[in-house]
């Protein structure tokens, strides 16, 4: 599974991150995933909970101006949302909300971001999956 295939022209988030590389980076059963566009600049993977799940996840690519977007993150995010924070822990940058229900990062000006919900996962555990999304794009 290296980088995102292409359909019609758009990139497909569900090629970056299969449901099973999911549901063992997390610990947690997801459901097959559902992609979505959003025009094309954006594809969304939805993963819903699986059998007895609760949270869901949800990964979001935006293939242009991601180094904006990671820039307002980091200046407003922390005053917008307190305990959110930016690193620079993964790819060109990254921000983390509370208890890490999301993380952002940026390759070139490509951004990802991972919703996670309240999973039991530890930081650890969504930044590997993170990483591996960046490493495939």
């Amino acid at each position: 599974m290296s980088g995102a295939h292409q359909t019609g022209g758009i990139r497909d988030a569900c090629a970056l991150l299969s449901v099973q590389e999911l549901s063992s980076g997390l610990g947690a059963s997801y459901a097959p995933p559902q992609p979505e566009t959003n025009g094309a600049d954006e594809t969304v993977c939805n993963y819903p909970p699986g059998p007895n799940g609760v949270y869901g996840a949800k990964l979001t690519v935006t293939f242009r101006h991601g180094k904006t977007t990671m820039e307002t993150l980091r200046r407003a995010g922390p005053l917008l949302v307190s305990d959110s924070h930016g690193t620079s822990q993964i790819g060109d940058g990254s921000f983390f909300l509370p208890m890490d229900v999301s993380i952002y990062a940026l390759h070139g000006d490509t951004l990802v971001a991972m919703d996670f919900g309240l999973t039991n996962a530890t930081r650890d555990q969504k930044i590997a999956l993170v990483r591996k999304v960046l490493a495939r794009l």
